[in-house]
């Protein structure tokens, strides 16, 4: 089932805070709400409670890998704002990188989850985390052992994305033992 993107109401609105939008008042609020969607124009955009949701439960299932990396993009600003812990973050790094397609946006989410262990974890959980992150890495990896390097409809079929994430996410020598 593959969520459906579309415009209901454009309405222009300059604010700098939460205020009412005298056109929307009193109409049924949206799954996801998308500030300037269909745009590309350059702005910090933070996810509503119920627009973070879906955008969580259906990042997968967006068809444009250009609003797929928004999104990540807007989690990843989340996090380094305190809106989103990163740990959490991290989770729906590992549920969904899986099935991303784009080897580009990978390539970015990597470099993203990195940079999210190393400054936004709590010092008491960052071991976890790079433990986590590189089980990670060296499942994806796995997938490409006895000659398979394609697998359909994922960015899988770039082995060397998942080495190089594997290489960096070793946090200590029994990580390199067990590789």
């Amino acid at each position: 089932n593959v969520p459906v993107l579309r415009t209901v109401k454009r309405v222009q609105v300059t604010a700098n805070a939460s205020i009412p939008v005298s056109e929307l008042v009193g109409e049924a609020a949206p799954s996801f709400v998308w500030l300037a969607h269909g745009d590309h124009v350059y702005a910090k955009i933070m996810l509503d409670h119920a627009s973070l949701e879906y955008a969580r439960d259906n990042l997968d299932k967006f068809p444009d890998s250009f609003m797929r990396a928004l999104l990540w993009s807007s989690m990843a600003t989340m996090v380094r704002d305190t809106i989103v812990p990163a740990p959490q973050y991290l989770a729906l790094v590992r549920a969904k990188i899986g099935s991303e397609k784009d080897n580009q946006l990978v390539q970015s989410i990597i470099a993203t989850v990195q940079g999210t262990i190393a400054n936004f974890v709590p010092d008491d959980m960052k071991q976890k985390e790079k433990e986590l992150w590189h089980a990670e890495c060296l499942s994806r990896l796995s997938s490409f052992r006895g000659g398979s390097s394609l697998l359909e409809g994922t960015a899988k079929d770039d082995p060397i994305t998942w080495i190089r994430a594997a290489a960096q996410s070793v946090s200590n020598a029994a990580a390199i033992e067990n590789w």
